[in-house]
């Protein structure tokens, strides 16, 4: 897998473990500015949800399904990557070159158990080419096994900042997970086209 590839893969497996919280305060009513990360950007969280954990140092907004319902969580992380001087133009070349299955399971196999890619197509997140990957996978919980089916939305921006912006189905079975998903399925695919770099 190319270098620049595994930076986005490893930037969704952050944004993997930041979808593991469950508490959950306030919630949104519209666009939420986030000036704490490396470009500011603007998200139109689902209308319900409410504040997630920010659970790892590269996760700058997480948000969770109301109490109740089936469990979905969704987060924007970005990562700084070194070593690469590449153009705007360079990068979404660069994007438009998707990994294989095989090669984004292997990066998640790194941190997760049971992955299985679903899809890997192109997209895009704030006008720029992106990854899109959706996939399934099990981590071990204080609480027993925990299954998550995910979609993710990866793109590299210059001045070399990976972002990534995503959302899950959670459950203690795969199954569960599933039913979550498709629950909050329409949320899910609207959430990453409301990401908006300032």
């Amino acid at each position: 897998m190319p270098p620049f590839h595994r930076t986005l893969v490893n930037t969704f497996c952050l944004l993997s473990a930041a979808l593991g919280g469950l508490s959950a305060e306030s919630s949104f009513a519209q666009a939420v500015q986030v000036v704490d990360a490396p470009r500011p950007f603007s998200i139109v969280p689902p209308a319900t949800w409410v504040a997630g954990p920010i659970v790892t140092g590269n996760t700058r907004i997480s948000t969770t399904s109301p109490k109740g319902l089936p469990h979905a969580e969704c987060a924007v992380t970005a990562v700084e990557f070194k070593g690469h001087n590449l153009s705007q133009k360079e990068i979404d070349q660069n994007t438009t070159e998707l990994a294989t299955a095989k090669e984004t399971e292997s990066e998640l196999g790194r941190s997760y158990n049971n992955v299985k890619v679903r899809s890997i197509g192109r997209g895009l997140l704030a006008g720029h080419p992106a990854q899109v990957v959706k996939f399934e996978y099990s981590v071990g919980t204080p609480g027993g096994k925990a299954w998550g089916v995910m979609t993710t939305t990866s793109a590299a921006m210059a001045p070399n900042v990976a972002w990534s912006v995503g959302c899950g189905g959670l459950g203690k079975t795969l199954a569960e997970a599933n039913k979550a998903f498709s629950h909050w399925q329409s949320d899910i695919n609207n959430f990453p086209t409301n990401f908006k770099l300032k």
